[in-house]
């Protein structure tokens, strides 16, 4: 049978078809591999993604469409200095904040450095990246009241603005600067206001 994970997502980590697509995404490269991945993209993934392990022991809901997914699930890691910059420099009980969080990676990884009497507030503008987020941090056993997403953006003043929708292929690239033409309206906050919010007095 097909294998499945939560929200029916194809789990590269379990049977048949599942472990059959991980060995050749993380096998070797050749000169037509990218139209493959782009065509097993297509026709084989769901609409969703599939989910699929990455360092350091994170298991994300990815789809190829996306650049940063895509290298996800051909190499298994994505930045893997800036996380390990994270585990090195957060510890048990700390606060701390991020701004963008994208599909969630370095959300997990925080969240998991910081443990349950830390905090983790992630700020993002872009409700796709919001619900992939949450599902990737119900998918790590992560969906904890220590963990807070916030549908905003930061600036240097509270207002409201237009945005961008993100770009299917890149949807860590959306920026405030894009032309928000058929954009949406999105809550600027200030860092200081934000964490006053949050009750946060400190970050660390």
């Amino acid at each position: 049978g097909r294998a499945t994970a939560a929200g029916g997502a194809l789990d590269l980590e379990r049977p048949a078809l599942g472990r059959a697509l991980l060995r050749y995404l993380r096998g070797p490269e050749h000169p037509a591999k990218l139209r493959v991945v782009r065509a097993l993209g297509r026709w084989i993934f769901p609409p969703e993604g599939v989910v699929a392990p990455v360092e350091p022991g994170v298991r994300l809901r990815l789809h190829p469409r996306d650049w940063i997914e895509s290298v996800l699930l051909r190499t298994g890691r994505y930045e893997p200095l800036t996380l390990r910059f994270l585990i090195a420099n957060l510890a048990p009980g700390d606060t701390v904040l991020l701004a963008g969080v994208h599909i969630g990676l370095h959300l997990v990884v925080a969240a998991r450095a910081v443990g349950p009497r830390g905090r983790v507030i992630g700020v993002e503008p872009q409700p796709a990246s919001l619900r992939r987020a949450t599902f990737n941090l119900a998918l790590n056993d992560l969906d904890a009241p220590n963990v807070t997403l916030v549908p905003a953006a930061l600036g240097d003043a509270t207002a409201t603005t237009r945005m961008a929708w993100a770009r299917t292929e890149h949807a860590a690239a959306a920026s405030l600067l894009d032309d928000p033409a058929g954009g949406f309206e999105v809550r600027l906050l200030t860092a200081h206001e934000l964490l006053a919010h949050q009750g946060v007095e400190r970050l660390r």
